[in-house]
């Protein structure tokens, strides 16, 4: 089929049609996209790594169990963040299990247990300066909260590349199962 003006198509025009409109920054007038125009002028950009990971630890600590890289240049003005989550599961009620959050090679909120249970982890990652970041942590179990920690700034040089992981610094094999990590990035 060729392309089309969206007045151009004929009432009763099949659902299956695919048009992208998006209005034009400067002007308001209604214009063809495509999918890569949408997303430069988004707020929101998804990285879709390490979306489901369903791994259990293999006992030999540390050892990181989840990583998500985010590019050099990612964050690039004072303000923008970044929100990552993630789902493990403590599997046994034996021994003590000890899960750190990282970010930037620096640790955020060590989580020790020895139950079992769900836990869910929430973080926001703010750039203050291109080498300063704050950070909010926030842990809640299947039976409640569990945790929370904030650092007002930390180093962080924005210019490079910056990992996000999960790092298991004890617990037995297959004591800890991960089930998903995944962040979004907010650019306001």
């Amino acid at each position: 089929m060729a392309n089309k003006r969206y007045d151009e198509f004929s009432a009763g025009t099949p659902t299956g049609t695919r048009i992208i409109l998006h209005g034009d920054p400067s002007t308001g007038a209604l214009e063809k996209a495509d999918i890569d125009t949408l997303f430069a002028q988004a707020p929101i950009k998804i990285i879709p790594l390490s979306s489901l990971i369903n791994a259990n630890n293999s006992g030999s600590n540390p050892q990181n169990i989840s990583t998500i890289t985010i590019p050099a240049a990612t964050l690039t003005a004072n303000g923008q963040f970044i929100r990552y989550e993630a789902y493990y599961q403590h599997l046994t009620a034996s021994g003590t299990k000890t899960v750190t959050i990282r970010f930037a090679g620096i640790d955020f909120g060590s989580l020790s247990n020895t139950g079992t249970g769900m836990i869910r982890v929430k973080m926001t990652v703010m750039r203050l300066s291109s080498t300063t970041m704050m950070v909010e942590m926030i842990a809640t179990r299947d039976n409640g909260f569990y945790g929370s920690s904030v650092s007002a700034s930390s180093a962080c040089t924005w210019a490079n590349s910056n990992d996000v992981s999960v790092r298991i610094t004890a617990g037995a094999a297959n004591d800890i199962l991960m089930w998903w990590s995944g962040l979004t990035i907010q650019k306001p």
